[in-house]
């Protein structure tokens, strides 16, 4: 005996929605690249070797006024920069234990722990290793410049001509041979030189 057969009734067609109560959902993509150089320049550290100014978001500052011996130095062939300067104008709030010449950075859930003379950090407890130690240089923390990129994540370009290192947003890394990029290069070079640096 067959099965008695099943009357599906078909779909009800629903009222169509007003488009003003309807939800929108925003679907996140890759961060539009900067179309000018002013745009470029927001939310980026520059600093240039053997040089106390920097630009932040394309403004001068001067990494530690009245420190000029205070300036990012190559050794072993690694760049060394003071990451004091560098977690402060990330946003970072920074505290410093003599006793055991620990430094504590901290931003929402990011906790770092680094002790001067030491391979070792700790981002929030978790261990990991550095390529080279935090050493203290005119009474300033430096530490390799991979650091920030590795326990901070942020995007690190190395400018050889100019002896350039840009800090950026990871999902927006620094284009070398991007005209944008070349454009905001020049503008960085322009306020840390000399020329503007000693007369602000």
């Amino acid at each position: 005996v067959d099965p008695p057969k099943l009357t599906v009734p078909p779909p009800v067609n629903p009222e169509p929605a007003d488009p003003s109560e309807q939800e929108t959902v925003e679907q996140e993509g890759p961060l539009e690249r900067p179309k000018t150089a002013t745009e470029r320049l927001k939310n980026t550290v520059i600093m240039q070797i053997g040089n106390y100014a920097a630009a932040k978001d394309g403004a001068l500052c001067h990494i530690y006024p009245g420190e000029k011996e205070v300036t990012p130095y190559i050794r072993e062939n690694r760049t060394y920069v003071p990451i004091r300067f560098i977690a402060e104008k990330l946003g970072m709030e920074v505290s410093w234990d003599e006793v055991t010449k620990t430094v504590h950075f901290s931003k929402s859930d990011v906790n770092l722990r680094l002790k001067i003379g030491e391979y070792r950090y700790s981002k929030n407890n978790t261990s990991y290793v550095m390529d080279a130690p935090a050493e203290l240089k005119n009474n300033r923390t430096m530490v390799p410049v991979r650091f920030i990129a590795e326990a901070m994540g942020y995007a690190i370009e190395w400018n050889a001509e100019l002896k350039m290192v840009f800090i950026t947003n990871a999902e927006l890394p620094w284009l070398l041979e991007n005209p944008i990029e070349e454009e905001a290069t020049n503008d960085a070079a322009f306020v840390m030189s000399p020329l503007i640096r000693d007369f602000v």
